[in-house]
């Protein structure tokens, strides 16, 4: 630091070691005189840089209040994605279910974490794919003028090799129908290569692009045989482009087209096919962990719930047991008393008649003394039965959620 100082004019250094001393100049003292420039000027911050903070500030989970407009929020985590405090490769997303009850929160941004990678495009085929040579085979599928067959042929065979560099798997038709958990199969039975990414299915289908024009094809049904049924089914004539189109359907819903352009042509827009493929396998990976997550969460919920309710079931029955037997034992004493009284009323019977006296109320005592609770101290262990579905119902709140 003094080297510093001294570069720049402001003090003289003498001595060397422990005996160094630094003495100030006329300009480090003139420096001093000068008042301290303010630190410069943050930018303006806009109302979705100030979300970014309140998040980033928040470790990432920030819980919305009652005062949050969540409207406004949510325009807010939109506009986010331009905001210069938002960390590469994340991004704020509003959430309102587990583990929250409404929240914005920083997750990962695959578009910024997936880049594009180079496709080799092939010039020749030396072994086709199954699935590629059953394209190149039937015309009737093709969807495709003839002399655009071999570059169609190429664009999909390059995609399968591809595909398979990356751990994608190829399957078949009736290999993704067993796979296929849904009940359509319709975009599987009509695609030209079928993909596997992670747990997803996807149909992979090329086409050309037709030029306006065509003439409507009269009596099909005779042309049958002689002409691709492709054509055949547009019911109008093929006028022929030259440009391809790639079309990905997941089995689900929607699907992503690739086409010839007058800047990109189709092959140049593969390493784009595949990033999107991985970014669509990385989000159902996250949605399948933070569902698992959902489920192990509601389970112990559930289970928590279960145990409180049994519990209260438990001292529910323990108590109307107990008053059972409080209440029994209180009917009994009031027989002995009552079988005191009548001891003491009998002395004036007949002989035979205080026999028989004797004998019902010596009956009576003993009955008295089977049902005394006190008599049997194994009565005062309560044993009760396990509950049922039923039985715990009572107890349990938000029925209909957790039952």
């Amino acid at each position: 630091m003094a080297k510093s100082l001294e570069r720049r004019g402001l003090v003289t250094i003498s001595g060397r070691g422990p005996t160094w001393t630094a003495s100030i100049c006329p300009a480090g003292e003139q420096r001093l005189e000068e008042p301290v420039p303010p630190p410069p000027a943050e930018p303006d911050l806009t109302a979705a840089d100030q979300l970014v903070r309140r998040v980033l500030g928040a470790g990432g989970e920030l819980e919305l209040t009652e005062s949050d407009d969540r409207n406004e929020i949510r325009e807010l985590v939109e506009q986010s994605l331009k905001s210069p405090l938002r960390p590469h490769g994340k991004k704020l997303d509003l959430v309102n279910d587990f583990p929250y009850v409404y929240a914005v929160v920083l997750v990962d941004y695959f578009g910024e974490l997936v880049e594009a990678r180079p496709v080799r495009i092939l010039e020749n085929i030396r072994r086709y794919h199954p699935s590629v040579k059953q394209f190149k085979q039937n015309r009737d599928t093709q969807r495709v003028s003839e002399e655009h067959v071999g570059r169609a042929t190429l664009v999909l065979q390059s995609l399968v090799q591809e595909a398979e560099r990356r751990d994608i798997r190829v399957p078949s038709f009736d290999e993704a129908r067993l796979l296929n958990r849904s009940n359509s199969n319709s975009k599987l039975s009509g695609a030209h290569v079928i993909f596997k990414v992670g747990d997803e299915l996807y149909a992979i289908n090329i086409r050309e692009l037709p030029l306006k024009g065509g003439a409507k094809i009269e009596d099909r049904w005779k042309l049958r045989g002689t002409r691709p049924q492709w054509i055949l089914d547009r019911g109008y004539e093929f006028i022929s482009s030259g440009k391809l189109e790639l079309i990905v359907e997941p089995i689900g819903y929607g699907d992503t087209r690739y086409r010839d352009g007058k800047r990109k042509r189709l092959e140049d827009q593969l390493p784009e096919v595949f990033r999107r493929l991985e970014i669509s396998r990385r989000h159902t990976a996250v949605a399948k962990q933070i569902e698992a997550k959902r489920e192990k969460y509601k389970k112990q919920r559930h289970e928590k719930e279960a145990n409180i309710a049994r519990q209260k079931y438990i001292d529910a029955k323990t108590w109307e047991y107990f008053k059972e037997l409080s209440e029994r034992w209180q009917k009994l004493e009031r027989h002995r008393e009552f079988l005191e009284q009548a001891r003491a009323a009998m002395a004036s019977l007949d002989p035979d008649e205080l026999n028989q006296a004797q004998a019902f109320l010596a009956h009576s005592e003993e009955v008295i003394a089977r049902l005394d609770p006190l008599g049997h101290p194994e009565h005062l262990v309560p044993k009760i039965k396990e509950p049922s579905y039923a039985d715990l119902q009572q107890y349990t709140p938000n029925k209909a959620r957790f039952w």
